[in-house]
């Protein structure tokens, strides 16, 4: 199945677009965050599960096997965060669940600060980085300007005593050549997951043109 087949298949499978079509969804908490019984709940037909971090003694890495789990039953993953916060927010948008269930949401603010912190700036509080920054209108002008002000600031400052350093991460629109030439001395590069990908990428896209080649298709 192609990448494209793929992705048609997990957006019509994802909580929002049931919702959308007008399904009536059924789910179940996972309280004790065993991957074996998240796999045994999400193939007895329920349309979502809910991993519960807020209670018990899981974490991350628990979480993270349940929703493999989950997912590789045709179900969708929900995670219920401790408490309404950024950095929870993030780490449940990096563990790639289907949706966010927050605790004790009491008031009007307590519902626009969980919803801010699963959203892109300017309509919530989370960073852009690398293509994302190229997608709002205007944003990639701003970003570009705030920063070259930033770089000249701590180019002048005294690194003989004291002084500042630059540091950056290279992106593909911000390589390492560009931040080396512009007077950075600290540059972070890719990271391990990123390149593992692009190492599993091109070694499936090499060797299944190889056998389209041996077989001359």
């Amino acid at each position: 199945m192609s990448s494209a087949a793929n992705s048609s298949t997990q957006i019509q499978r994802s909580l929002k677009y049931r919702l959308r079509k007008g399904e009536n969804l059924y789910g179940l908490f996972l309280l004790p965050l065993s991957p074996e019984i998240a796999e045994i709940a999400a193939f007895s037909g329920y349309d979502f599960i809910i991993i519960d971090l807020e209670h018990g003694a899981g974490g991350i890495r628990e979480a993270l096997n349940c929703i493999r789990a989950i997912e590789a039953a045709g179900c969708s993953a929900v995670i219920r965060v401790p408490d309404i916060s950024q950095a929870w927010a993030k780490k449940a948008l990096d563990l790639g669940a289907g949706g966010i269930m927050f605790p004790m949401v009491e008031n009007g603010r307590s519902a626009s600060n969980a919803v801010s912190f699963c959203r892109y700036r300017p309509d919530g509080v989370l960073m852009v980085f690398g293509e994302r920054v190229h997608r709002r209108e205007g944003l990639q002008v701003r970003v570009k300007s705030a920063m070259r002000t930033a770089e000249t600031a701590v180019l002048a400052s005294d690194q003989v005593n004291g002084g500042s350093y630059l540091a950056g991460m290279a992106t593909a629109q911000d390589t390492a050549l560009d931040l080396w030439s512009r007077g950075y001395q600290i540059v972070l590069g890719s990271a391990d997951v990123s390149l593992f990908k692009k190492a599993a990428v091109d070694d499936v896209k090499a060797n299944k043109k190889a056998v389209v080649n041996v077989k001359g298709v």
